[in-house]
């Protein structure tokens, strides 16, 4: 049948058989889930997985889980179910609707899907799954609050032996921050472990120091110590001697991009594949963020936080972004940044559509820094709509710890044209100057590669024409590209346009063109729809590092991922 539909089809007709096929996939499970509520229905109440197990053959914990999906479509996110029966949305992206809307009020789930059913096709699960928390986020500001910090309460570490027979050990509830600066740290380690010579791939590398960080081997000892340590000892397993057999090289980060469950027996996405993390032009290096100081006492890694203004200033409770991981909490977000004085900070000016229309740093900081801990290196990036420009002024006296910084955007702002014209002075070098650098990975936010959400720190700053060829190192022909995707525009290919600045067009080798576009540094959020719940106890300070609340609907408690997950299954 391949060979028939490819002796007669052409290339672009080969692309869309591939999307009536999957189309026609989705539809059938929408019709299966309709039936399964419908048996559901029909059933004893608390027998309704055991007619379904049976026939179907399927494991009780595997119906279980089907029926709760079918149920929670037809019941709650009948918008979902409509775009999934008319093949519209696939059945991947259906489950990651009902993993996040589950809980919600009618109301709530509701105004999300209508906001995001229609546009959601044309996204990964990856990029729908950050959307929707967002969303939820935003929707339901204390609520979301709650369930972090019950979710840090209930925080454990499991372990396991997968189908291979080696082990999983992977730790759930854990603070958004603190997991983000403790990979940071992991990456670091590792890369500077690979530059000093050690005998593995970027993950192999992590791996062993993920074991030895945490067995005992390198209790005690300084940075240098060990890394010196690891040299001595070498991989835990030798290299496979067989290059055909050997692993492939490491193709994303130390954490995976989307916040969805992974699959105990499937591989990471592939989505956001790059190579080694290296040090930023114009940050600090590894080692001045090495978690060392120069009397050996130990700092946290800083990270990347990015924040609204308004939300730093109490104004609202507006989600944060981690990049890479995802939004967080504002309180989380507020502590972070204060904890981040040493951070490099960054100042985003966006236009009424959410899109970039001034970068710049800072060095002005609110207040003193925090005394909790040290924080070294990271990037604060703090936006706001150019709207809000003019109250910057009235905002100064209201918040005294804050002046300084707001004194600041405004005279930054005002010499913007300046800034601007600075970007591009430089045309004819071979590597982009650090100023443009981060113009670019404020503009873009991510790699431009189609659904790809490897962040843009961490990418390649590409040259949409090729400098080699004539390309000009300014803002007009600059995109991050991560390792994959600027590997897939040389040698896969496919060719890549920037006809505007930030708007990139991909053509692949069989004809299809593909639009990307950076992500708004100010997305459109839902108004908050809170739901009733108990106020706070008084006199008891809500911060997102004492978990000290129970939900109104208490999360279950973390369970092993099943042995045996599903084919279609996805990564959540």
């Amino acid at each position: 049948m391949v060979a028939m539909v490819g002796s007669v089809l052409s290339d672009e007709e080969s692309v869309d058989e591939l999307r009536a096929a999957w189309a026609e996939v989705s539809r059938g499970y929408a019709r299966c889930w309709a039936a399964m509520a419908e048996v559901a229905r029909r059933t004893t109440s608390g027998w309704e997985t055991a007619e379904i197990a049976a026939a179907l053959t399927f494991t009780s914990r595997r119906a279980d889980y089907e029926l709760g999906c079918a149920q929670t479509l037809i019941d709650q996110l009948p918008r979902v179910h409509t775009a999934l029966a008319t093949g519209e949305l696939d059945h991947h992206k259906a489950r990651v609707f009902t993993d996040y809307l589950a809980d919600l009020t009618p109301a709530q789930a509701g105004g999300i899907c209508a906001r995001l059913v229609p546009v959601a096709p044309g996204w990964t699960t990856g990029q729908l799954a950050a959307r929707l928390l967002r969303e939820v986020q935003a929707i339901d500001p204390d609520y979301t609050r709650r369930t972090y910090q019950e979710a840090v309460r209930r925080r454990a570490v499991h372990g396991y032996l997968d189908h291979t027979g080696t082990a999983v050990l992977t730790g759930s509830g854990l603070p958004a921050a603190d997991a983000a600066a403790a990979a940071a740290r992991l990456d670091a380690l590792a890369d500077d472990l690979r530059t000093a010579g050690y005998p593995a791939t970027v993950g192999q590398t992590r791996a062993d120091l993920y074991l030895r960080l945490l067995d005992g081997t390198l209790d005690g000892l300084s940075r240098p110590q060990i890394l010196t340590t690891m040299l001595r000892l070498g991989p835990l397993a030798p290299a496979d001697p067989d290059p055909e057999r050997s692993p492939q090289p490491d193709r994303g980060d130390l954490y995976h991009e989307s916040p969805q469950r992974q699959a105990p027996h499937q591989p990471p996405p592939a989505e956001q594949p790059a190579p080694a993390e290296q040090p930023e032009r114009g940050q600090q290096p590894s080692s001045a963020c090495s978690g060392e100081t120069g009397t050996n006492r130990p700092v946290r890694y800083g990270i990347e936080v990015r924040v609204r203004l308004s939300t730093l200033l109490g104004l609202d409770e507006h989600p944060a972004e981690l990049p890479g991981w995802g939004p967080i909490p504002a309180a989380a977000a507020r502590d972070l940044v204060s904890a981040q004085h040493a951070a490099e900070w960054r100042i985003a000016i966006v236009d009424a559509e959410g899109y970039l229309l001034h970068g710049d740093l800072t060095r002005r900081r609110p207040g003193p820094p925090d005394v909790r801990g040290g924080h070294a290196g990271g990037i604060v990036e703090i936006a706001l709509p150019v709207s809000m420009l003019d109250q910057l002024p009235a905002l100064a006296p209201e918040h005294p710890e804050w002046a300084r910084v707001l004194h600041g955007i405004s005279g930054s702002w005002q010499h913007r044209e300046a800034a601007r014209a600075a970007l591009d002075q430089h045309p004819n070098r071979r590597f982009a100057r650090a100023a443009l650098r981060r113009h670019v990975q404020m503009r873009d936010r991510h790699c431009i590669g189609p659904g790809c959400r490897r962040r843009a720190t961490t990418a390649d700053l590409d040259h949409t024409h090729d400098h080699a060829y004539g390309g000009r190192t300014v803002t007009t022909n600059s995109g991050p590209n991560c390792g994959c995707h600027h590997t897939m525009k040389h040698q896969g290919g496919w060719t890549l346009t920037q006809p505007k600045a930030g708007h990139f067009v991909w053509a692949s080798p069989l004809g299809q063109i593909y639009r990307t576009r950076g992500e708004p540094i100010i997305p459109d959020l839902p108004q908050p729809l809170p739901r009733r719940v108990d106020p706070d106890p008084p006199g008891v300070l809500m911060t997102w590092e004492a978990p000290t609340f129970r939900p109104p609907e208490p999360l279950p408690p973390p369970t092993r991922p099943p042995p045996a997950a599903l084919p279609d299954q996805p990564p959540f």
